[in-house]
């Protein structure tokens, strides 16, 4: 997992923009459209501090690999955007880049400045679990701020949640840097079926909870029309 470090001084407006991909955190089959080619995705998490000298590792690779094989790092899936896009036109100078991931820093911070190290200046996006929560007055926002090469405005949206994988094996679960036991990755995502699997799901947007609020009424959707809680 990388080090933090500051957004890249070296980022100026000449070296702009991103490029156009939704996905979430497993991909397959180069035979399906654009996205799909990219693979399986996994946003590392940061290793934490042991908790031991004998523990040099915050989480358990073995958990990612059984639950979706075929993972990469964050820094090859990024690259492998602008490698299979790079061809069909989209490229840093033409592109904006949209980037929608939770608001958790083990996966905002080095994921989006990644973004920015490969794709330059990106729209940001994020929001609770990675769910685009900004309305048509931030997408607007978004489209409008696209440079135009050729007679064409180019996007490429990078969305995705997170899955935490603990030090034993728990999906779910991360050790963060500076505390003595894992907490939860995505937190959201997990408050959201604690309730599902209690039968207490308030729908309507709670003022004090609004990004909450539109995840639950996005998702609980989906999970009754699929009959089954997710795990």
């Amino acid at each position: 997992s990388p080090p933090m470090r500051p957004l890249s001084s070296e980022i100026r407006k000449h070296f702009l923009r991103t490029m156009t991909v939704t996905t979430t955190t497993t991909m397959t089959t180069p035979q399906l459209p654009i996205s799909a080619q990219l693979h399986r995705c996994e946003i590392s998490t940061r290793t934490a501090k042991a908790a031991t000298k004998n523990e040099s590792s915050s989480w358990n690779r073995s958990a990612l690999d059984a639950e979706f094989p075929g993972t990469v790092d964050y820094k090859a899936f990024l690259k492998r955007t602008l490698a299979v896009l790079d061809p069909h036109g989209f490229n840093p100078p033409n592109t904006i880049a949209c980037a929608g991931v939770c608001r958790d820093e083990i996966c905002a911070v080095p994921f989006v400045n990644e973004i920015y190290d490969i794709w330059g200046e990106a729209f940001n996006f994020s929001s609770l679990a990675g769910v685009p929560t900004l309305g048509k007055t931030g997408f607007g926002a978004a489209l409008s701020h696209a440079p135009l090469f050729d007679g064409k405005e180019r996007f490429v949206f990078i969305v995705m949640p997170h899955i935490g994988a603990g030090m034993h094996g728990e999906l779910g679960k991360v050790l963060r840097e500076g505390q003595g036991c894992e907490s939860g990755a995505c937190g959201a995502l997990i408050a959201l079926r604690n309730e599902i699997t209690s039968g207490d799901v308030q729908l309507g947007v709670d003022s004090d909870d609004i990004e909450q609020s539109l995840l639950r009424m996005r998702l609980y959707p989906a999970v009754l029309a699929s009959g089954h809680t997710p795990s």
